[in-house]
This record gives C-alpha cells, sequence and structure tokens, in this order.
C-alpha cells in the first residue's frame, strides 16, 4: 500500500460521531471535536497528479469539507475531475451543527456546482442547497 500521501497534522484528533439508529426515521447524530484533522487537508498539485491521472477514482464531495483549507481542496479536487473526464456525482451530506448558518452551506455547495454531472441530496439538502 503506498502511503507516500497520507497527511498529518500534529495536534489534531480525528472526527467523531456518535449516531443512535433508531429506524424507520430517526438518527440523531452527535458530533465530536473542534476543528478535526480531516477539515486540516489542503491537497497538492502533487496528490491530484498522483490520483487523476491514473483515472481509476470515483470522486465524491468530501464529507467534511465545512472548513478552510479542505473545502477549497475539495473545489480543486473536483475541478481536477471534471478535466480528466470523471463523473462527479458528490453528495451534499448537509448537517445543520457543521455549519454556523444553512446559507453558508447552500453557498459553498454552489460554489462547487459548475464541477458537478449530478448532485445528490435529500430534500433538507437540495433545499439549503439553493437558497
Amino acid at each position: 500500500m503506498d502511503t507516500s500521501h497520507v497527511q498529518t497534522s500534529p495536534g489534531f484528533l480525528p472526527s467523531l460521531c456518535l449516531t443512535e439508529v433508531a429506524p424507520p426515521d430517526r438518527f440523531p447524530q452527535v458530533f465530536y471535536r473542534r476543528e478535526p484533522v480531516d477539515t486540516m487537508l489542503d491537497v497538492t498539485s502533487d496528490d491530484l497528479n498522483y490520483v487523476y491521472v491514473r483515472k481509476h477514482v470515483r470522486h465524491q464531495w468530501p464529507r467534511r469539507s465545512v472548513r478552510r483549507p479542505s473545502r477549497e481542496s475539495a473545489y480543486r479536487a473536483m475541478e481536477r475531475a471534471k478535466a480528466a473526464g470523471l463523473s462527479r456525482r458528490p453528495g451534499v451530506d448537509y448537517r445543520s451543527m457543521s455549519w454556523r448558518k444553512p446559507e453558508e452551506a447552500g453557498l459553498a455547495v454552489r460554489l462547487a456546482l459548475p464541477f458537478v454531472d449530478v448532485l445528490i441530496g435529500n430534500q433538507l439538502e437540495l433545499k439549503v442547497s439553493v437558497r
């Protein structure tokens, strides 16, 4: 396994989420950690070349693209996927506790739309995306 592109960010912990499963329609979640390490990711050109030149990636919207620099890295990755001719079908994955206001989440999604083929989301996520 090639780990040459694994990033570390000393001092930051991984995300942690506890989910209660109460089918058919209740799945409350509690998120722990402010500024988890996955929001600190900063994709470099070398990282993008490594992944997209090989064209064997199924691109998804990163789940924790709320904060910088991770959000900008997600945009760069989608732009590169589009240039490589890959299908881009991200899921919105809106979680209100991750944003100060729904409008901020909507703006983040709309900024990604030029690089998206199909946007996937539930009714709330798509409503937030078009505000």
